[in-house]
């Protein structure tokens, strides 16, 4: 268990490094509350959490900004240390990065960094 400890420290330590290089991202996730079978009117509640990731922007080939195919929008790339948040962030469906919305396509949690793949809304 020793070496575990050691590379969740040596990752906290890279991204206490990063400095100014993290951003504050919000998480959301929509759950619907009530529904009414008279009027067919629904009311959403909105959970929002934020935490620091790098964010990172990614050109899938086709040239950002694309928006041909909902695929081919712009992607963004989060980094985030594990140790730093004790939410589970796979429950959210979207993100904001730098004023832009996100709608989650990838989430991969390897213990020590969560990374999570968005594609522009």
């Amino acid at each position: 268990m020793a070496l575990r400890d050691l590379l969740q420290t040596q990752v906290s330590a890279a991204f206490e490094l990063l400095g100014d290089l993290k951003e504050t991202v919000t998480f959301s996730m929509a759950t619907l509350s009530d529904y009414d079978f008279e009027t067919g009117s629904t009311s959403i509640n909105t959970r929002t959490i934020t935490t620091e990731a790098v964010v990172e922007f990614l050109d899938r080939g086709k040239g950002i900004g694309n928006t041909a195919d909902p695929l081919e929008g712009i992607h963004a790339k989060l980094i985030i240390d594990k140790a730093v948040t004790s939410t589970d962030l796979n429950k959210y469906d979207s993100f904001t990065a730098q004023g832009k919305g996100f709608r989650v396509t990838e989430y991969i949690n390897n213990g020590y960094t969560i990374e999570i793949e968005g594609v522009s809304q």
